[in-house]
């Protein structure tokens, strides 16, 4: 259907090409904005084909799994309180997680640490920023059932940072 768009906007250029003033710069215009406007909308199309085949490649392949299945079990969690320079000194060396979730006193989940962003605080900081203050609040978070079927938290989790979710169980921390 594009390629007869391309030819019908191109074609209409010519055949009116003999009944327009100033035709040699007109129907030369006009040839030219059709493909344009061709490749452009041909090219929108593709990606949208593309992205469809692999968020169906991602539900194949996970068909018939949940969250559960595949998410990290009883995930090293850090106290709101904990400076970065203690997390890059006494956890990262640990656990290499790309997130962590954040607990405060009473071991609510509060948010989302992602390791790239406590490392990117300048040195200088370090010692007097918590993990509380540069982690991702529980609501701006991804957080996700652990019943939830694994293709369609595999898609949302491509679509956002840090490609970590919480996985919640009755308001409770499940994994990650």
């Amino acid at each position: 259907l594009l390629t007869m768009y391309t030819q019908t906007g191109y074609d209409a250029s010519a055949h009116t090409a003999e009944e327009t003033k100033g035709a040699a710069i007109s129907a030369a215009q006009g040839v030219w904005r059709s493909v344009f406007v061709s490749a452009l909308i041909g090219w929108f199309v593709i990606n949208a084909g593309q992205a469809e085949v692999q968020m169906a490649r991602v539900r194949t392949t996970f068909e018939g799994m949940t969250v559960t299945d595949l998410m990290i079990k009883e995930p090293r969690t850090l106290p709101e309180e904990l400076t970065i320079e203690r997390f890059e000194n006494e956890v990262l060396p640990q656990t290499r997680y790309r997130a962590y979730p954040v607990e405060d006193r009473d071991g609510t989940t509060i948010g989302l640490l992602r390791s790239q962003t406590a490392t990117q605080t300048p040195r200088r900081e370090r010692s007097t920023t918590t993990v509380s203050d540069r982690m991702v609040p529980i609501g701006q978070a991804l957080v996700v059932d652990s019943t939830k079927p694994l293709g369609e938290a595999a898609i949302e989790l491509m679509q956002t940072e840090p490609g970590r979710a919480l996985v919640m169980e009755h308001g409770r921390l499940h994994g990650l």
